[in-house]
């Protein structure tokens, strides 16, 4: 008869690489777990590297993907299109059942409630202007004066006539009701020529649709001379043209998900592997080969796995007998 361990384990790399501890020897008892080799790992650094840098801008793009999706719904809430701006309609570009586009001009919109004027100012004297400071506006035609607020000082400096240096100063003043785009007047403070009032919003509302489809319009929800203030609805879009220009902002925002789930999967296995490079004792028990020191290069062959160390485990030994015995 004989005695036999009851399992024997034989240690092997699944990596290759330089051992920089063999943390045991021949005839030690070594605890399951219990850490034999560390085999260097500094060639894992820059992909370890490059999967942590992958799976930041991944979810970064997930980020930026789930704010476009939520602009995009909520420009499109109710399946209407809003302004951005306030003031009156002075024209509408578009009508039911056009096509709307990034860039589609939808209307202009005018608001003279607030007027501006910009005069110029020597550059000491501008110099010396503070942004939210009053203004006294003199009109040209009647000598009325108007109290405005300062809201620009130019920092560019110009040239006039007689080689003097200037910079432009912006005054808003409430509309009395009298005051056009035909009306002069000059700053108090100024010994510039006047400049002519325009009004504080004056401009080309056009769509801003940052998806590459179109909206059809089924209603206009305001008509020219409509007053609008910034949220007001323009338009009512169809829901079958709704719901396909959001669906490109879902598509993305599922694409940009499984981004990242493919960018974690890679950085855990790369996480992984690099566990490879510490080998533990696979069961408790006694070593009885060590074929691998500090200073090997452990190498993969054709052959298979390098076998490093062999342990037994003689807590439990098996008896085994010949028929003659």
């Amino acid at each position: 008869s004989s005695l036999s361990p009851k399992d024997t384990y034989e240690v092997t790399s699944l990596v290759e690489g330089e051992v920089l501890e063999a943390l045991f020897e021949e005839g030690d008892v070594v605890e399951k777990d219990q850490v034999l080799y560390r085999i260097d790992a500094s060639s894992m650094d820059s992909d370890l590297s490059s999967a942590e840098t992958s799976l930041l801008r991944a979810r970064e793009s997930q980020q930026s993907a789930q704010e476009d999706y939520n602009e995009a719904a909520g420009t499109l809430s109710g399946n209407t299109y809003k302004a951005s701006v306030s003031g009156y309609v002075k024209t509408l570009y578009i009508k039911e059942g056009d096509k709307v586009s990034n860039g589609t001009k939808l209307a202009d919109i005018y608001d003279d409630s607030v007027m501006k004027l910009t005069v110029p100012f020597l550059s000491a004297e501008a110099e010396q202007i503070q942004v939210g400071s009053p203004a006294v506006l003199t009109l040209e035609d009647t000598g009325e004066e108007l109290q405005g607020i300062v809201t620009v000082v130019s920092s560019m400096e110009e040239t006039l006539s007689g080689g003097r240096l200037v910079k432009a100063v912006t005054v808003e003043v409430e509309n009395p009701g009298g005051l056009t785009t035909l009306v002069q007047a000059a700053a108090e403070a100024s010994r510039c020529e006047p400049g002519t009032f325009v009004p504080k919003t004056e401009t080309t509302l056009s769509a801003d649709l940052s998806g590459q489809g179109s909206l059809e319009v089924e209603n206009l929800l305001v008509s020219e001379g409509a007053s609008v203030d910034n949220g007001t609805a323009l338009f009512k879009a169809t829901d079958q043209s709704a719901a396909k220009y959001l669906e490109t902002f879902k598509d993305a925002l599922e694409t940009a998900g499984d981004n990242v789930k493919n960018a974690e999967n890679k950085l855990e296995n790369t996480q992984d592997t690099i566990g490879d490079y510490t080998i533990t004792a696979p069961i408790s028990g006694t070593v009885i080969t060590k074929n691998a020191k500090a200073g090997d290069k452990i190498t993969k062959g054709t052959s298979g796995n390098t076998v490093m160390a062999v342990i037994y485990d003689l807590s439990a030994m098996t008896l085994s007998m010949s028929v003659d015995e």
